[in-house]
């Protein structure tokens, strides 16, 4: 998969390989195509594939898909967020801080 490809266009594509193999009698079980499908990702779901491969005693085809469907969706999310500038900035203390000495009380109007 490419960085910047869809990747549902990447799921289609890898479907269709498998339905090609399926075709010539090539055989590939579910838990050898959900690693397959983990590898060809690019380094941007290094996260999800590392947890994905190390966090599970077995893997499933429809689990690898749902989950890599599910944090596509996330992503998107976080993109328009991003695009709408729903970002927050924190900014630290000024170095040129002023004080009043000059306060009034607000309760009983003194300074």
């Amino acid at each position: 998969m490419e960085e910047n490809q869809e990747l549902r266009k990447h799921l289609d594509d890898f479907n269709k390989l498998i339905l090609d193999l399926r075709n010539v009698d090539v055989k590939i079980d579910e838990e050898d195509q959900g690693i397959i499908l983990l590898s060809s990702l690019p380094k941007t779901y290094k996260n999800i594939v590392d947890t994905m491969l190390y966090g599970k005693q077995t893997l499933t085809l429809t689990e690898v898909k749902s989950v890599l469907m599910s944090k596509d969706v996330q992503r998107k999310i976080d993109q328009k967020k991003d695009k709408n500038g729903n970002i927050l900035i924190a900014r630290g203390r000024s170095e040129s801080r002023r004080f009043n000495n000059n306060r009034k009380c607000y309760h009983c109007n003194k300074e």
